[in-house]
């Protein structure tokens, strides 16, 4: 443009004033011409901006009022819930009640949890002593062992889990009672009681009117435990936003039992204690005699019957609302 300009100069000054008029003309609209359809890119090496014009700023997404999003509507319970995770030892229960835990945290984070024999204060108020005075107020999730217990009547929900008779107290004798493989007496005394006790879970829970059965192998992959969730989302009538079930089974697989001497009894948060998964030897005992042993008592052996009634062999039925 400077080039073009000097030689505009030396030309006119030997021209008439009409053909110098018509020049200047032509290059005013040369540069007009030039400025609108010039490249965006600079010869000098900086970038140039097109200059924004009245339709191209109403046309601007930037320029329009701003109206702010709205988080998603968050999952929660339509009332305080009590839950009871009450089964005979040896039954995963464990899993079962962290499975509760983690969804409850996630719909009421105003909740607790706890084992039946927890310490919630300073006051040595034993967790279920708690729970009648929660009803209605609180929501909480516990974790019990024993039917015959009169705080299970405030509960607004059980979750039950189920295992093969003869596997849960051979598994007893692995983790804690050796003498069960060497005393058949006291094993078939443990079968009997738990036998018991089972009868008397089945009724407590069927009284509530909401309950949900777990057989102990859907709580061991990701897949059959977010199935739970979902079940026990639905009996919990929690509204909102979606639960994510996957998302709280793979937060209960990844929990660890904690190293020992940390804790007096158990973790106090998830009720995993040190040696929760191990044997209480470094080779687990064989469990052939014992199981003939059970076989042979008319207790036991009618409370496995009624378990492979309710829990057939190869059933993909794995969790219930009842149990028959």
């Amino acid at each position: 443009m400077r080039q073009i300009a000097v030689w505009a100069r030396r030309w006119t000054s030997k021209q008439k004033p009409s053909s110098q008029l018509l020049l200047l003309l032509g290059l005013i609209l040369c540069a007009q011409l030039y400025i609108i359809f010039r490249p965006s890119s600079s010869c000098a090496g900086k970038e140039q901006h097109a200059i924004p014009t009245p339709a191209s700023l109403a046309a601007s997404p930037s320029s329009s009022p701003t109206v702010p999003l709205e988080d998603p509507p968050l999952p929660r319970l339509s009332k305080p819930l009590i839950v009871a995770c009450l089964a005979n030892m040896r039954t995963v229960s464990t899993t079962a009640y962290n499975l509760a835990r983690v969804l409850m945290e996630r719909v009421d984070p105003n909740s607790v949890s706890g084992w039946e024999k927890d310490f919630t204060g300073s006051k040595r108020i034993l967790m279920r002593d708690v729970v009648p005075k929660a009803k209605g107020q609180v929501s909480m999730v516990y974790k019990s062992h024993w039917a015959d217990q009169e705080y299970h009547n405030s509960a607004d929900f059980f979750l039950v889990t189920h295992r093969d008779p003869y596997d849960m107290v051979c598994s007893m004798g692995n983790m804690f009672r050796p003498v069960f493989f060497t005393d058949f007496r006291k094993a078939v005394k443990s079968c009997r009681g738990m036998a018991d006790n089972e009868k008397g879970i089945l009724q407590v829970a069927s009284k509530s009117g909401s309950a949900l059965h777990v057989h102990h192998s859907a709580l061991y992959s990701a897949e059959s435990m977010a199935q739970v969730v979902e079940a026990m989302a639905l009996k919990w009538n929690v509204t909102g936003g979606k639960i994510d079930a996957r998302g709280v089974a793979r937060e209960v697989l990844e929990l660890r039992a904690p190293p020992e001497g940390i804790f007096p009894v158990a973790h106090p948060r998830t009720e995993l204690h040190a040696d929760h998964i191990t044997a209480s030897s470094s080779t687990k005992k064989d469990c052939t005699e014992l199981r003939r042993a059970l076989e042979a008592d008319s207790v036991c052996r009618a409370w496995h019957d009624r378990y492979e009634q309710s829990f057939p062999p190869g059933t993909a039925q794995l969790v219930r609302d009842s149990i028959p």
